[in-house]
Parts: structure tokens; sequence; C-alpha cells
């Protein structure tokens, strides 16, 4: 029997993290919405989006 594991790796999480990066910067400019009220409406902190 073959166990298959799927392991993450740095440039893996790098990659996904700057996709969601670009899409939310997206969503934002779109929506023309700042860094404070993307916070206000989804209770993370702006530290936060920011990292």
């Amino acid at each position: 029997m073959t166990k298959k594991v799927n392991i993450t790796t740095d440039a893996d999480a790098a990659r996904v993290n700057e996709a969601v990066s670009a899409h939310v910067k997206l969503y934002r400019s779109q929506k023309k919405m700042s860094l404070d009220e993307l916070s206000r409406r989804s209770g993370v902190s702006k530290g936060m989006l920011v990292e």
C-alpha cells in the first residue's frame, strides 16, 4: 500500500501568499476600499492584513 503525503514547501506557501495578496489588493481597488475599511469589515487587524 502506498501512502500519499502532501508536503507544503516554503516556495508553495509564498506563491499562495502572493496570489491571495494580489486578489485582495485588486478587490480593494475595485471597491475603492481602504485598508482601514477592510480591517473593520473583516475583523482582522490592519497590521495583520499588511503582514
